[in-house]
């Protein structure tokens, strides 16, 4: 079949409340892939799983969780977490790292800056979108990276479609991105 891409689906999931069975089902796909990955000998780098915060809001969610990255304890070290939740120090132990996905809109807040321990934090596409174009999305995102620097974790840009965007957050000293710029998305 053809590849779906997640806006084709998502909508239908959250309405069904299938969440946590589609976490469960991508996580032991992805913790699969990274071991048929590194039995051939090739190094995955970091594999992101978004773990929307609904998913793992019982402790039964997030016990299936955990136990899908149990049976792949080698793979574990490969996966970053991008997730809101107050069981992101459970998964750190887990030797996972953590991603404040989504950083300055909806839930991911400044307070989770203080509340929260994570690794790395994604500056969101909408900002990315008006670099160069709104002044002040450029002092915000300038702040971003500062307060990560400030922080000593990680930032990575998402949804990074052109080389002005590239140019921009080179400029500003981000060198780490995401987006169509660089692959759309592809199967295993």
């Amino acid at each position: 079949g053809a590849l779906r891409l997640p806006a084709q689906f998502l909508g239908q999931i959250n309405e069904l409340g299938l969440q946590g069975d589609f976490l469960i089902e991508m996580a032991k796909q992805v913790m699969a892939d990274i071991s048929t990955l590194t039995k051939t000998g090739l190094d995955p780098g970091q594999v992101s799983i978004n773990v929307p915060e609904v998913t793992l809001a019982t402790q039964s969610g997030l016990a299936d969780f955990e136990r899908v990255i149990a049976n792949h304890p080698d793979a574990a070290r490969h996966i970053t977490i991008e997730a809101i939740q107050n069981s992101v120090k459970q998964l750190r132990r887990g030797g996972m790292r953590v991603s404040l996905d989504d950083f300055g809109t909806g839930f991911a807040s400044f307070q989770h800056l203080r509340q929260l321990e994570f690794d790395e934090l994604k500056i969101d596409s909408s900002f990315v979108a008006d670099l160069g174009r709104d002044p002040a999305v450029d002092v915000m995102v300038q702040g971003f990276l500062s307060i990560a620097s400030g922080l000593g974790v990680a930032v990575i840009a998402e949804g990074v479609e052109n080389q002005a965007q590239r140019q921009d957050l080179l400029g500003m000293g981000c060198i780490v991105a995401q987006g169509f710029l660089f692959s759309r998305a592809l199967p295993f």
